[in-house]
């Protein structure tokens, strides 16, 4: 039998067959989602953020360096950044999701760097071999993310595709429960070749990217397993692009043709200088 898994797509489609007053209330809900994410984002960058799971008590704080940060806000958020708003509740949360998201994304590669760091620090590495990690570290100085130009990714709760096949479009982008003056916003839309494709061999999922020329759709696309082989891990090798953990090796000249070195020397934290494409074509190489 097959294990199935997932993989997302995603078609793009134009606003501009809203009329002119479906836009403008398009606009005023993005450019106030906008302002409370950036707020969001001051406060957080500003004063730090703390919470709890079931493994402690963790903090997010960038001048102590400590990047940790949970994929959701709470909504204390809200009072701490002093955010009056029109926006309702449901779309303040969709609002901090992408906000945690943001800045996970500007901070991630950091943290691994210091996490790295740590490492060698226990392992009770001279510190000249730490020296090059701890060089990106003080060039890599994570910048506050700007939410100027952020398009709003809502989920269910405030956003749903309603299909309407006896129209002359395909459906309607709905808007609900985004603002405290019960703002209804219906976007038509007309599927591309490409979502038409998509569609005969995925799923809708149920989120999507606001613009405010385009809408995002995102889709679920099954993909099948083999059914027979084993799971072996890979890694970068001191001669090799790819060594296995079952002792399989990419082909020795490539190291060579790739890089123009014979054995280059990379140090941790350093990035592979060999493009992404060419180390996965050498999967086809391990039998």
């Amino acid at each position: 039998m097959k294990n199935n898994s997932t993989i997302i797509r995603t078609s793009v489609h134009s606003t501009k067959f809203a009329n002119t007053g479906k836009l403008n209330d398009l606009d005023t809900f993005i450019n106030e989602y906008r302002n409370c994410a950036q707020q969001m984002i001051n406060y957080i960058w500003n004063n730090g953020y703390e919470w709890k799971d079931k493994n402690g008590t963790f903090q997010f704080n960038i001048e102590q360096n400590l990047l940790e940060l949970p994929s959701m806000l709470i909504s204390s958020i809200i009072q701490g950044a002093n955010i009056e708003t029109f926006l309702t509740g449901r779309a303040l949360k969709c609002c901090m999701t992408q906000v945690a998201g943001m800045l996970k994304a500007e901070t991630e590669k950091q943290r691994k760097r210091f996490w790295m760091l740590q490492q060698l620090k226990e392992r009770k590495q001279p510190r000249r071999k730490r020296q090059q990690l701890i060089n990106r570290i003080k060039q890599n100085i994570p910048a506050k993310p700007d939410a100027s130009n952020i398009n709003p990714e809502l989920n269910s709760i405030c956003a749903d595709f309603q299909m309407d096949n006896d129209n002359s479009f395909d459906g309607f982008i709905r808007l609900k429960s985004i603002t405290k003056t019960k703002l209804d916003i219906k976007i038509p839309i007309r599927y591309s070749k490409h979502s038409r494709e998509l569609m005969k061999i995925g799923n809708l999922k149920p989120s999507f990217l606001i613009g405010q020329d385009k809408i995002d759709f995102r889709w679920g696309i099954p993909i099948a397993r083999r059914a027979q082989g084993i799971i072996v891990g890979a890694d970068q090798g001191k001669k090799d692009v790819l060594f296995m953990s079952d002792k399989q090796v990419t082909p020795k000249n490539d190291i060579h043709r790739l890089t123009g070195k014979d054995t280059p020397t990379l140090v941790v934290g350093e990035e592979l200088p060999i493009p992404p494409y060419l180390i996965f074509s050498h999967f086809s190489e391990i039998k």
